[in-house]
């Protein structure tokens, strides 16, 4: 099966963000992460040895002077020592177990240094999302034509709206094209003429820079759940945002 995850950018940037101040802050920090299907879905025989498969694939995927270069210019507040650690950073298939019981619903666990899985979370979703299609047959009639024209119009009622709106579907689309097909479409829709709204741009740094548009995202709960666990929840916002300040 092809791979689905090729660019070390097809990622939201709160995760870059959250690893930068992670390390900065908390750099001996463990974690574990478990994956919770809310819809208790049964996935298809084989899906878990896929799915490992992917991950392993994860070990082949490093990061880019061009994406570096786009993210020095897109996101002047990122500290400069953050890219190097960038460029020597690669997957590890050990940090990742994943399996199915036996009605085939899916188990998933993340373990090791919170600075290193911090960037597994978003690339697995949109893996597990886009194979689940694939196994299915379900992208088979996936028709990316109509899907521009829904959000073209989308886009169109939002812009004469006068919303300011990004793009978040990094996670839970149904395939990279998919949610290239809808950054496209938006940025389109957009640059028609003068709008009373905006789209402003998406979390996913490479369709970002494929597409010239500005990376959008801060932080996800996540950090401030964490810190929540390492010192209690009564000075957990507290102690966040003094820390975010201290790196950003």
């Amino acid at each position: 099966m092809r791979q689905i995850i090729q660019h070390f950018t097809d990622d939201d940037l709160y995760k870059f963000t959250m690893c930068c101040a992670v390390i900065d802050n908390f750099p001996r920090a463990r974690v574990k992460y478990a994956f919770t299907d809310r819809d208790d879905t049964i996935y298809p025989a084989g899906f878990a040895r896929e799915l490992n498969e992917q991950i392993a694939s994860l070990e082949s995927v490093a990061i880019t002077d061009e994406e570096i270069d786009f993210l020095r210019r897109r996101c002047t507040f990122i500290p400069g020592w953050f890219y190097r650690y960038l460029r020597g950073y690669r997957f590890n298939r050990h940090w990742v177990r994943a399996w199915q019981d036996e009605e085939g619903r899916l188990r998933l666990e993340i373990e090791g240094s919170w600075a290193d899985t911090i960037l597994l979370e978003v690339k697995l979703l949109a893996i597990i999302s886009e194979l689940y299609y694939i196994m299915t047959g379900a992208n088979e009639r996936f028709d990316y034509e109509a899907y521009y024209d829904k959000t073209s119009e989308k886009g169109r009622r939002l812009l004469e709206a006068g919303c300011l709106f990004s793009d978040f579907g990094t996670r839970r689309r149904a395939s990279f094209e998919a949610e290239d097909t809808v950054v496209r479409a938006m940025k389109d829709r957009d640059s028609e003429r003068e709008w009373n709204g905006k789209f402003v741009g998406t979390s996913n740094i490479y369709l970002a820079m494929r597409h010239d548009l500005q990376p959008i995202g801060t932080m996800a709960h996540e950090f401030v759940c964490a810190i929540g666990g390492m010192y209690g929840p009564q000075m957990a916002n507290h102690i966040a945002m003094n820390s975010w300040r201290n790196t950003f």
